[in-house]
C-alpha cells in the first residue's frame, strides 16, 4: 500500500476531532451521492445527444479555463506555503467574480445548455435527494447553523475561531444579498411556481462554500502543507453538491452558483488574511470539536428532513 495513505490514516487517528469533521463532509456526500453523481454521470453523453445552444462550447471553456486557474493558484500556494498566498487566492477570486459580474450576460449559451441538460434527466428519485441536499444551503439553516456554531465556540473559549467564523459567514450573506438586489436577475423559468427573489448570485452556493471551507480551513491549522490543501479540497465537496442541487432542481443558473463559490472564496481569503495579519488562528482543541460538529449535523439532519414533502412540492415542474 502507498505510504502515504498510511501517514494519513495515523494522522486521523491521531486527530480524532479531524476524523470528526471527516465525517461530517463523508455524511454530506453521501446524502448528495444520489443528485450530484448521477447529474455527473449522465451529463457527458446527454450533451452529445442534446443540441447545444451556438457558443456552448467557447463560453463553457472560458469557465472552466477560469476555475482551472483559481484551483491550480489555491494547491499551489497551499502546497509551496506562500506568504501572500490568501491575497493571491482573494485578488483572483475577486477578478474572476467581477468579470462574471460583467459578462453573465454573454455566457448565455453556456446558462441555457448546461441547464437544459441537467433537466433532462430530472427524476423523482434524484428529486428527493436534491431537495434534502439543497435545505442545507436554505438561508434559515444557515442562519441557525452560523449563529450556534459561533455561540459553542465562544462558549469553548475558542474567542478567534468563533470570530473569524461569525464575521466571514456575515460578511459573506450581506455581499451576496446586496449583490442580488444590485443585479436583480430573474431566476430560470423551470419550477411551476418561480422563485421570486432574484438569482445573482447564488445564496446557497455562497453561504455552503464558506462554511465548509471554514471547517476546512480550522481543520488544517497547524498540519502540513499537503494535509491542509487535502482538507480544502474536501471542504469544496459537500459545498459543490448543495450548488449543484440549486441547478438541478431549476433554482438557478449554473453561473449564479460559481458566482456564489467565487464571493465565498474571496470572503474567506479576504478574512484569512486579515486573521493571520492581527489575530492568528491556532488550531483548535479537540473538545471545542466534539462540541461543534454534532451540533452542526444535528441542525443539518433537522432541517433536511422537516417537511421534506411540502418542499419537494415546492420544486415541482
Amino acid at each position: 500500500m502507498d505510504p502515504r495513505f498510511d501517514n494519513i490514516t495515523g494522522w486521523l487517528t491521531a486527530n480524532p476531532q479531524c476524523r470528526g469533521l471527516a465525517i461530517v463532509i463523508v455524511a454530506c456526500l453521501i446524502a448528495g451521492a444520489g443528485a450530484g453523481g448521477s447529474m455527473v454521470y449522465l451529463l457527458p453523453g446527454a450533451a452529445i445527444r442534446l443540441p447545444l445552444p451556438e457558443g456552448f462550447w467557447p463560453q463553457a471553456g472560458v469557465v472552466a479555463a477560469g476555475l482551472a486557474a483559481l484551483i491550480g493558484l489555491c494547491i499551489h500556494c497551499s502546497v509551496r506555503r506562500h506568504p501572500k498566498a490568501t491575497l493571491l487566492i482573494c485578488g483572483l477570486s475577486l477578478a474572476l467574480l467581477i468579470g462574471l459580474f460583467l459578462g453573465y450576460p454573454y455566457l448565455k449559451a453556456f446558462d441555457q445548455g448546461l441547464m437544459a441538460l441537467v433537466q433532462e434527466h430530472r427524476d423523482r428519485a434524484l428529486d428527493v435527494a436534491a431537495v434534502m441536499v439543497t435545505r442545507l444551503g436554505d438561508f434559515r439553516t444557515q442562519f441557525i447553523v452560523a449563529g450556534v456554531l459561533t455561540v459553542l465556540l465562544f462558549l469553548a473559549r475558542q474567542w478567534r475561531q468563533g470570530l473569524f467564523f461569525g464575521a466571514t459567514l456575515a460578511v459573506t450573506a450581506l455581499g451576496n444579498t446586496a449583490a442580488k438586489y444590485f443585479f436583480a436577475r430573474i431566476r430560470p423559468e423551470v419550477l411551476a411556481e418561480p422563485i421570486t427573489s432574484y438569482s445573482m448570485p447564488s445564496g446557497h452556493s455562497s453561504g455552503s462554500f464558506a462554511f465548509f471551507l471554514m471547517l476546512a480551513v480550522l481543520a488544517g491549522r497547524n498540519q502540513p502543507p499537503r494535509i491542509r490543501t487535502a482538507w480544502l479540497l474536501l471542504g469544496c465537496l459537500p459545498a459543490l453538491v448543495v450548488a449543484l442541487s440549486r441547478v438541478y432542481l431549476g433554482a438557478h443558473w449554473p453561473t449564479d452558483i460559481l458566482a456564489g463559490a467565487l464571493l465565498a472564496v474571496a470572503v474567506l481569503a479576504a478574512s484569512l488574511s486579515l486573521s493571520q495579519r492581527f489575530m492568528p488562528l491556532p488550531a483548535m482543541p479537540p473538545r471545542a470539536w466534539w462540541l461543534i460538529l454534532p451540533a452542526a449535523v444535528a441542525i443539518y439532519g433537522f432541517h433536511a428532513l422537516w417537511h421534506l414533502q411540502h418542499e419537494i412540492g415546492r420544486y415541482a415542474y
